[in-house]
């Protein structure tokens, strides 16, 4: 499983990890799951709005 980490006040992505889901679920931090491992630089790239990673304009 794939997730970035975000703030939810601003949606900036904090962390892009993988693991398992239970290990990931144990960090009390907010999440997205992402569909595959992302590159690098797509925390800087993109934030998260309403639940969804979208690219920064």
């Amino acid at each position: 499983m794939h997730v970035a980490y975000y703030d939810p006040a601003t949606g900036a992505i904090e962390q892009c990890t993988s693991g398992d889901r239970a290990s990931l679920e144990a960090d009390p931090r907010p999440f997205v799951e992402l569909e595959k491992r992302p590159p690098i630089g797509f925390d800087a790239k993109h934030r998260v709005v309403d639940g969804a990673v979208v690219p920064i304009a």
